[in-house]
């Protein structure tokens, strides 16, 4: 049954010869140095900032918002219920009613600041609104892009060019 203790005991003995050598400790001598912190430390931070701008540009991505904000809010006029058809209470949103197309209903709907006209052209006819700070005469600073919108006159849909001015 002890025949083997001297191979155990020699077994025992390496081992406590190897947890003495100074050999292990030579093989990680980057980790006991600060040249090895110092570039940790400098790879830790470019990561970060790797990850911070990433994520920046994702965010700045998903909440982008068009050119100007005069025209993100008067599209928003647009499908809100400034001038949107309603039919029995269901607002038809990006349908415009002729009858709420005034320029009261745009003062109301659109807050005080820069002077906005909106031109509606169908058929042959062209119909303009302002709101009470637009000053005639004066040359419009921005003009958006003419978008194709539908009105309803006198309950009949038709399609229609929107021209959107800011003085």
């Amino acid at each position: 049954m002890f025949e083997n203790t001297p191979r155990i005991k020699r077994m025992v003995f390496d081992m406590l010869k190897l947890t003495k050598s100074k050999r292990g400790e030579k093989e990680f001598w980057a980790a006991d140095t600060w040249i090895f912190y110092l570039i940790s430390f400098f790879l830790l931070n470019l990561f970060v900032l790797g990850f911070l701008v990433v994520l920046n540009n994702d965010a700045a991505a998903s909440t982008e918002i068009p050119k100007s904000l005069e025209e993100f809010t008067i599209k928003n006029l647009l499908s809100g219920s400034c001038f949107s058809y309603t039919d029995e209470g269901i607002l038809s949103s990006r349908i415009i009613d002729l009858i709420k197309f005034t320029s009261d209903n745009l003062d109301r709907c659109l807050k005080p600041g820069k002077p906005h006209k909106l031109t509606l052209k169908f058929n042959s006819e062209e119909i303009s609104i302002t709101t009470q700070n637009w000053i005639k005469g004066r040359q419009a600073t921005e003009r958006f892009p003419i978008e194709e919108v539908l009105i309803n006159n006198k309950n009949e849909i038709s399609k229609s060019d929107l021209i959107i001015e800011v003085q």
